[in-house]
């Protein structure tokens, strides 16, 4: 089993408080702590494109990326037509054919005129979402692959991202369903700072999380800053 992780050193970059957030921050805080989904969610909170281009990234989506533009382009049109045949939406053209795929999310967080189209906008997209995941899974079973090698990759690109957090001075706590010894010694070796068991709480699914987060902003004790050692 690793050693316990070190002291963490003030973060490099700034807290924000909760007056601080936007929509956007809050409704990912909230569905986080109470364990929902982005399927809940009643608007997005675009305000640019440079911002759905840093979304559709963490999504490793590139529309600058012609191959990655026609598989969203594929999944809108399937989107379109399920909504269309199956419950009759009227769904309209600058939602379902857009010139530019950024002006979806834009509609969808009603930053873009006409703001009619956001309702929409976003229903097309929640959409979209299970059908990306769906289509995923299905490919899941024919890819020349074992789950295990694959699941492995993502592990490493997770905990990759979560060393930039620790550089950062962010901590990394893992949540899990593995109990495994051999994982959790890895992300500790990969610099996790807690590693935490998934478990069913009836007072709602993510009250664990929001006792986690608890310790480490209000309870935790870091290093002081050197130049507010009192020597």
């Amino acid at each position: 089993m690793a050693s316990l992780p070190t002291q963490l050193q003030p973060p490099a970059v700034p807290w924000r408080t909760v007056a601080d957030m936007g929509l956007a921050e809050l409704e990912t805080v909230r569905l986080l702590l109470r364990g929902g989904s982005i399927i809940d969610w009643k608007r997005l909170d675009f305000t640019e494109p440079r911002e759905v281009d840093h979304f559709l990234g963490l999504n490793l989506f590139d529309l600058d990326d012609l191959r990655d533009e026609r598989r969203l382009r594929a999944i809108l049109a399937q989107a379109v037509e399920y909504l269309r045949t199956a419950f009759g939406y009227r769904v309209a053209e600058p939602v379902a054919q857009p010139e530019d795929l950024r002006d979806l999310f834009l509609l969808a967080s009603g930053a873009r005129e006409p703001r009619k189209y956001r309702r929409i906008a976003c229903v097309v997209l929640k959409v979209m979402h299970v059908i990306h995941h769906l289509e995923a899974r299905e490919l899941l079973f024919r890819t020349p692959i074992r789950e295990v090698d694959l699941a492995d990759r993502v592990h490493r690109r997770v905990m990759s991202e979560a060393e930039r957090m620790r550089t950062a001075g962010l901590p990394v706590v893992v949540v899990s369903s593995s109990d495994r010894p051999e994982d959790i010694q890895r992300c500790y070796a990969l610099g996790a700072n807690s590693y935490l068991l998934k478990r069913f709480d009836p007072r709602g699914p993510g009250t664990y999380l929001a006792e986690a987060a608890r310790y480490w902003i209000e309870m935790n004790q870091v290093t002081p800053e050197p130049e507010t050692l009192p020597w």
